[in-house]
């Protein structure tokens, strides 16, 4: 029955996806791109990277919190890489989600909400130093959020800073430190570090790797509440009140239980991650993969998990100017302890619920899908469409997600992201 229902929904989504497109297509192709300077392909004047980190910040373990900084490239001599680009659109999202990347709660999920809101995302760095086979940079990131109706209005400002050593003429080793915070409706949400090695190699036309490994720590400011708990009962085993008309529309934890301890995020955790791009010789086609182990150990039992995630995308050029870009991810994330967060079906107003020992197991697929085009010199315009099928156990994480978006961009840069 959910797999037809979700069959269902990605083809009715889909069409709508569709239309946007077909209705904004010829503003774009109205919109004379600038002209690429000789021997430069139209892929690395306009690339549709900045859409892929919008639909990261969703996927990606620690996306939103982390900086983007840019892979390690040789320059001719000791010219320093920067970069600053701004982007911002309008969403329009089924299923909003606060923190999506594993751990997000469930008071965080807002089903079938249908929420509008606008969107926007800036990053910008540069190499502070570059001698030889020897540089150093930071960068800084910011993403930010307005609801129409849900309050999840968010900021999330990020800085970073690594340190790049090219020691052979294609192998390089990078180290970086990344510092997060989140505001929610303008309360502190959480802080984060990130610090980690990463080795990239380069295989001439075979293409480019990167293995990274993160240690991070989340401070989470804000904590589920706490259900009222089973250790009074009442005449008629009403276990908040004797039962007013009609009863409260809660149930009540088990006794000396805590909703908020065990849902406890704040903790640490690791990722060991590769991803392998290789440009092919037609059409100014880029693809991609990758691989993302995560285990995390927060101070509460319920987020205890480990994760795998694996991905495929690609990009391309199209006729007029444009570039189309897509990945699919699927995620298996499974947790290490019983849930205590009750299925729906368990909740009886006014009366204690029941537990039944599961453990959370989520598979999750994600299709995202972009095409975009440069509409001015270091402009340019992007419609995009997500769809997330949440496959668990546990029924307040089993949704299905659509998100379409139309958003523009402005980047200047030297070599930069």
């Amino acid at each position: 029955m959910r797999r037809n229902r979700a069959c269902w929904q990605f083809w009715g989504w889909a069409p709508a996806a569709l239309v946007t497109g077909i209705m904004l297509w010829p503003a774009l192709v109205a919109a004379v791109p600038p002209e690429p300077e000789e021997g430069v392909s139209p892929a690395a004047v306009f690339s549709l990277e900045w859409a892929r980190r919008r639909q990261q910040r969703d996927a990606t373990p620690g996306a939103p919190f982390r900086s983007n900084i840019p892979w390690p490239a040789r320059v001719e001599g000791d010219e320093q890489r920067w970069w600053a680009n701004l982007s911002a659109g309008g969403e329009w999202d089924t299923q909003p989600v606060l923190f999506p990347n594993g751990i997000g709660d469930v008071d965080e999920i807002h089903h079938d909400s249908h929420e509008a809101a606008g969107a926007w995302f800036a990053d910008g760095g540069g190499e502070v130093f570059r001698s030889g086979d020897l540089a150093a940079g930071v960068a800084t990131t910011y993403w930010g959020s307005a609801h129409s109706n849900i309050d999840y209005d968010t900021h999330y400002p990020t800085l970073a800073t690594w340190f790049d050593w090219h020691f052979t003429e294609r192998w390089s080793l990078r180290l970086n430190y990344n510092f997060g915070y989140a505001w929610v409706d303008n309360d502190a949400f959480a802080m984060t570090h990130f610090v980690g090695p990463s080795f990239f190699a380069d295989w001439g036309r075979w293409g480019e790797t990167m293995l990274r490994g993160d240690y991070y720590n989340y401070d989470f400011k804000q904590f589920p509440p706490d259900y009222p708990t089973g250790d009074q009962r009442f005449e008629g085993g009403y276990c908040v009140t004797p039962p007013p008309d009609p009863p409260p529309p809660f149930s009540c934890a088990p006794e000396r239980f805590s909703q908020g301890r065990r849902r406890d995020r704040s903790g640490w955790g690791f990722i060991l991650a590769g991803e392998h791009r290789m440009d092919l010789d037609w059409n100014d086609t880029e693809i991609r993969g990758g691989y993302t182990y995560e285990h995390f150990i927060p101070e509460g039992a319920e987020y205890h998990n480990q994760a795998h995630e694996i991905w495929l995308g690609a990009t391309t050029a199209l006729p007029f100017g444009f570039l189309l870009d897509g990945n699919v991810t699927f995620l298996y994330q499974g947790a290490r302890n019983e849930t205590s967060v009750p299925q729906p079906r368990d909740f009886v107003p006014n009366r204690v619920y029941k537990l039944r020992g599961y453990r959370r197991h989520d598979r999750i697929w994600r299709i995202y899908t972009a095409i975009g085009r440069p509409i001015a010199r270091n402009i340019s315009a992007s419609v995009e469409y997500g769809f997330e099928h949440h496959d668990s156990n546990l029924e307040p994480h089993d949704y299905d997600r659509h998100r379409i978006g139309g958003y523009l961009t402005v980047h200047f840069g030297r070599g930069g992201a």
